[in-house]
């Protein structure tokens, strides 16, 4: 199968190190106040939204392998795990090019293999190429096309507090994640 998945929110925990950088930068935020729908933190910090955005791209652009970490440290080991069982692995982000190599490199850093990495400004054109069988993403938004339609014929938001009204499909966990792409694999084996 194909499977397709965000990085920041889903692969990657963005809203810590985005509330660590703002900290460090005398910014007073709280995590479960994060609204990524919507504004951020752009309201709590007193910025405008193209401000607030101008932050997480330099936050972004300045990314240290290190600096962000895993949502789940057995992230790596469920995508041996899908490559193993013979999946295509496609990253599609709403980052900037210019950090292409940053973040295949923090991809790489954690032994996260896959056929193919997007850093794109609107992943709509990027799904259609890709026709994935399977995407996960944690803006509702990135879900679905214009028209209504589902990005890839299975979509799934991974639950956050900052999406929790979205009413699509959840999952919360690495865990749920790969016991539904099982369960696909089977179900396509049987038509």
């Amino acid at each position: 199968m194909r499977l397709g998945f965000d990085i920041d929110g889903v692969v990657g925990d963005f809203v810590s190190l985005l509330s660590r950088k703002l900290k460090s930068k005398g910014y007073n935020v709280l995590e479960e106040n994060y609204d990524r729908r919507y504004e951020g933190w752009s309201k709590e910090v007193g910025l405008t939204r193209p401000n607030f955005l101008k932050i997480i791209s330099k936050v972004l652009n300045e990314l240290n392998v290190n600096d962000m970490g895993l949502l789940d440290r057995r992230i790596p080991d469920y995508f041996s795990k899908m490559r193993a069982r013979g999946n295509k692995i496609f990253f599609i982000t709403h980052r900037e090019k210019g950090i292409y190599d940053q973040t295949f490199k923090w991809l790489e850093s954690h032994e996260i293999y896959h056929d193919g990495l997007y850093l794109v400004g609107d992943k709509k054109e990027v799904f259609k190429k890709l026709d994935l069988d399977f995407y996960v993403d944690d803006d509702v938004f990135e879900l679905i096309h214009n028209d209504g339609s589902s990005v890839a014929k299975n979509v799934f938001l991974f639950g956050h507090s900052y999406n929790e009204r979205d009413n699509i499909n959840k999952v919360f966990s690495w865990e749920e994640i790969y016991n539904k792409i099982v369960i696909l694999e089977n179900e396509k084996k049987v038509f």
